[in-house]
């Protein structure tokens, strides 16, 4: 959650303060539903996060689903901040590249994210199992 939100201020800061033909970047259309969406995307990965780690019991599913669901996203997020600002993106005075460095990084420590997928549905299997053989679930 932190480098998305953090690509989408990088992202916005340079919208503010890059000027075309005269005119803040952030007064063209375009700029302003890319800057909405990355507000949006980070947005919902941190409800995602709070909303399952209100729990009082953990489990594994649900923190498998949060952390693959937040990398992921805010890889998103941070790829859309890296082509709002162009060549750019890519100095290491904005710091937007090192955000993508980290960011690749989340997506692999404490497991790699399809392994992260995978237990998901591994914490529910038997569950799935016994409702199949009371034949309340059919496909």
């Amino acid at each position: 959650v932190g480098f998305a939100r953090h690509a989408t201020e990088i992202a916005m800061a340079f919208a503010c303060h890059e000027r075309v033909a005269g005119r803040p970047l952030i007064d063209r259309q375009h700029v302003q539903l890319a800057l909405a969406e990355m507000q949006a995307e980070t947005a919902a990965i941190r409800a995602l996060v709070w909303q399952f780690s209100r729990r009082r019991v953990p489990e594994q599913a649900k923190a498998s689903i949060a952390k693959f669901q937040a990398s992921d996203r805010a890889q998103v997020v941070i790829e859309r901040a890296m082509a709002l600002i162009g060549e750019q993106a890519l100095l290491h005075g904005t710091g937007l590249e090192r955000v993508f460095r980290d960011n690749r990084l989340t997506r692999i420590f404490e497991g790699t994210n399809q392994i992260n997928r995978l237990a998901v549905i591994e914490d529910q299997q038997e569950l799935l199992l016994a409702e199949v053989r009371r034949g309340r679930f059919n496909p």
